[in-house]
Formats: C-alpha cells, structure tokens, sequence
C-alpha cells in the first residue's frame, strides 16, 4: 500500500471515529420561558372572550385570534348554597383553530389538541374574606411558528387566596403548578377581587 493512501485510510478513521460520538442532542421544541409565555398570552387572550349575561348554566362562544384564526369556548357554571357557604364551579374547555398570536415578535399558530379544560371552584364562606379558588388545567395545545411544530401537554394545578395588602386594590393571587409543555413550572397569577 502506497504511503499516500495509508495516509488517506488513516485519515477517513480518525474523522469517521471523531464523528462517531453521541450526537448532540436537539434543542427543545420551546424553552421553558417560551412554554410560559405561550400559556401566559393564551390565558390572556381567553380573558377577554365575553360571555352573555344569564343564567344559562351551558354557553358557547367563539372569537376571531388577533391575527388570525379563531377560539372556540365551552362554559358551564354550578352553583350551590348551603348555609353562609358558595360554591361556584366553573368549567371551561377553549380549542383553538388557527388561533395567531404574537409572542416576543414570533408568530404562533395555535391549535385545539384537542383542546384546554379549566375546572375551578370557587368557594366563599362568609364574607370575601373567606374566599378561596382552587382548581385544574389540563389538556394540551398544539402550536407552530418558524417552522416548528408540537403538542404542549398541559397539567396544572391552581390554588388563590384573597391578598388585601393594599387595601385600595385587593387582589386575589396564587400560583399556577405543574407540568406545561414537559417542564415543570410555577406560574404567578393574580386578579382583581
């Protein structure tokens, strides 16, 4: 064998083992910070879907996304008494088609998958002050933008008290806890009371 040709046979081993390693693994489909904000602006976007005034304990609504595509939202309310105890549970399933949103100048398109359920109880015993909120979100959305493209299963926990710390503007806050998009997170949340 001719040097020039061992050399190229050693050559094409050595770079064939360099590159025989684990490969580096990809990046994940959303970051965690993304996954947060994903959920954060989808939240946000459901609080402002108006529903009738009525006493229907079953509504359906629907709304065109900001920049395109459109929600549909399912409702039903529960509401008992007993005593100086209410108990309102609410119920609230949202698919989205198409739904466009735009998050740190990335525009996703969001998709029921098949969709998001929110169940709450709120109960108060008393006055406000014996208010509590407790509930769970679950379901998954599946979302794309700049080429990418998964599901994000959602599985939290969510736990509110009221907060009347600035006695002008009391709000009820708590936390958001669980899995989003295959992360573990705890998200803040509050709300006027």
């Amino acid at each position: 064998m001719s040097r020039s040709i061992l050399c190229a046979a050693i050559t094409l081993v050595i770079g064939a083992a360099a590159c025989g390693g684990d490969p580096v693994p990809p990046e994940p489909e959303l970051s965690e910070q993304q996954a947060i904000e994903l959920f954060g602006a989808f939240r946000d976007f459901q609080g402002h879907v108006v529903f009738a005034r009525t006493r229907e304990p079953r509504q359906r609504s629907s709304t065109d996304c900001l920049l395109g595509g459109f929600t549909q939202f399912d409702r039903w309310v529960d509401e008992e008494s007993a005593g100086d105890t209410t108990r309102v549970f609410l119920h609230r399933q949202t698919t989205p088609f198409g739904c466009r949103l735009r998050i740190r100048d990335i525009d996703y398109a969001l998709f029921g998958s098949p969709s998001v359920n929110e169940q709450t109880l709120v109960e108060m015993v008393g006055s406000s002050d014996g208010l509590t909120v407790s509930g769970v979100v679950f379901g998954a959305l599946e979302w794309a933008a700049e080429g990418r493209s998964a599901a994000c299963p959602i599985e939290l926990t969510l736990t509110m008290e009221p907060d009347r710390s600035d006695e002008e503007n009391p709000r009820i806050v708590g936390d958001l806890s669980g899995n989003l998009c295959g992360y573990v997170v705890t998200i803040e949340v509050s709300e006027p009371l």
